[in-house]
């Protein structure tokens, strides 16, 4: 694929390189830019399962 384009199929197609577990409220706050990843990670709101940096680009995905 070339950047900028998108391909969507059935099923999954690779295992995951990031787990973000998070309870709801907080899930929904980092989504929508109200919570500052730092906090909810020092304050185990939120916890990174994979490599860091792809957290910092986490959030993009979902623009509020």
């Amino acid at each position: 694929l070339s950047p900028g384009t998108l391909r969507v199929q059935s099923g999954p197609i690779h295992k995951a390189g990031l787990r973000v577990p998070a309870d709801s409220r907080t899930y929904l706050w980092f989504l929508a830019q109200e919570a500052n990843i730092a906090w909810a990670m020092l304050r185990c709101k939120i916890r990174a399962k994979g490599p860091m940096r792809l957290i910092l680009v986490f959030g993009r995905c979902f623009p509020s």
